[in-house]
């Protein structure tokens, strides 16, 4: 079937003036100085970045960061975006979806912190963490630490709900308050406590994931959550007037969507089989969008190198042209446990299991559950997931003419942190959900 699409990313990154978010798609920073539309423009690498003068420890280089500057962390969550994008593309290619890799990885990583031998191993393989826990966790803490500094942009939170009778063993829950900033809760299950995390989710997320589990057993011993919130205002709106009805090429065949327009300069490339495009929000963060060529396809496009380079660092040009873009509502609960299987983790699921820095009894993990909801508009974007573990006893030589970057067909979208972490990733088939 042919599934000729775009993928959109966030990025947040530091120019040598600003921090700038990216998606693949639109960009004019405003704030920055003119450039030579003829000369290449490349993203800095995390190593490269500056502090931003406003807070004196902004999205500081990881202190276990690879050749390019990558943290650890950035790398794993990368590693699981790219093997989540396959898995859930092979299983629902006509679907829109949305997954965040960071929230599921820093709730799994609090997981981390209970298991041993085998079992943790499995885990950390099912993340993609090929480190050591302290350092993945020392990655976190500054990741927590830098986004302290947009707590009107980017909010996050973690908790474990806990028996009050039978809580785990001190030294876990200790580790998950200090190295996590966890909240801990007493309840007791099946109620109170599955309304109890449901509503924590719905309160750390604005209201836009009002549930995330549906169900939980009497026999549940704790459940590890983790929120995450993004809200950002485009620096150029689009203006509504010019948001018109259009024609949305998905999968299933054509349907109706509203298609924003909008004119002006922005950073733009292109390559085999794919357009790649940048969008600013305030707070320098960005969207980046990459869209399949008309004959192409998604899946051509997560097999294309330099596609997927351009999720991570797209290399961009200023250049005049006109972006289409439809605005849209995707919101998704999944169950994870399948994909967590494939990828090896399957002893976290039997009696087996090595849960001893936490328990003495037979213990496995009986859910892995993330609710995601992403909403873009005139405005700008919102952006929210909740995941919740339950456990069980080149330069131009002539000026580039105007590009027109129209993406009425599906397409791939990301979310990243300045430091380039993925915070969300997805798949838009529909616009109408």
């Amino acid at each position: 079937m042919n599934q000729s699409g775009f993928v959109y990313l966030l990025l947040n990154m530091k120019t040598k003036f600003a921090w700038a978010w990216v998606v693949l798609g639109l960009v004019g920073c405003g704030s920055e100085p003119r450039i030579d539309p003829n000369r290449q423009w490349e993203h800095p690498k995390p190593h490269e970045m500056q502090k931003d003068k406003r807070v004196q420890a902004q999205w500081e280089r990881s202190g276990h960061a690879d050749e390019q500057g990558y943290s650890v962390a950035g790398n794993a969550e990368w590693d699981l975006a790219k093997r989540f994008l396959r898995y859930q593309m092979e299983r629902e290619p006509d679907d829109s979806w949305a997954f965040s890799p960071t929230s599921i990885s820093l709730c799994a990583t609090m997981l981390r912190e209970g298991l041993v031998g085998q079992t943790e191993k499995d885990l950390a393989k099912a993340l993609g963490q090929t480190q050591s826990l302290e350092v993945v966790r020392k990655d976190y803490q500054r990741m927590r630490k830098n986004i302290a500094a947009y707590p009107d942009v980017l909010k996050m939170a973690q908790a474990i709900f806990m028996r009050k009778d039978d809580p785990p063993r001190e030294a876990f829950v200790t580790n998950l308050k200090e190295h996590h900033d966890a909240e801990v809760q007493l309840t007791n299950f099946p109620q109170p406590g599955l309304q109890e995390i449901n509503d924590w989710g719905k309160k750390n997320t604005d209201g836009m994931v009002p549930k995330v589990l549906e169900e939980l057993d009497s026999t549940t011993f704790f459940v590890l959550v983790q929120a995450t919130l993004f809200k950002g205002s485009w620096v150029n709106e689009f203006d509504p007037q010019e948001t018109k009805p259009a024609p949305f090429f998905g999968p299933r065949g054509k349907t109706k969507c509203q298609l924003m327009r909008q004119e002006g300069e922005f950073r733009y490339t292109e390559g085999k089989g794919f357009q790649a495009l940048m969008l600013p929000y305030h707070e320098n963060f960005s969207m980046v969008i990459v869209l399949p060529s008309k004959g192409s396809s998604m899946r051509k496009v997560l097999d294309n190198p330099e596609a997927m380079r351009g999720l991570r660092s797209s290399t961009l040009y200023r250049r005049n042209g006109t972006v289409f873009l439809p605005k849209w509502v995707s919101e998704v609960n999944l169950d994870l446990i399948p994909a967590f299987k494939e990828w090896g983790a399957k002893s976290l699921f039997q009696a087996s299991a090595d849960f001893s820095p936490i328990t003495a009894e037979a213990m496995w993990v009986s859910q892995i559950r993330q609710a995601t909801k992403i909403e873009v508009d005139e405005k700008g974007t919102r952006a929210a997931a909740v995941s919740a573990i339950a456990t069980e006893a080149g330069e131009a030589i002539e000026p580039p003419k105007p590009f027109t970057f129209r993406a009425d067909r599906p397409f791939l979208y990301a979310i990243l942190t300045p430091t380039l972490e993925p915070l969300f990733v997805g798949v838009l088939n529909n616009p109408n959900g």
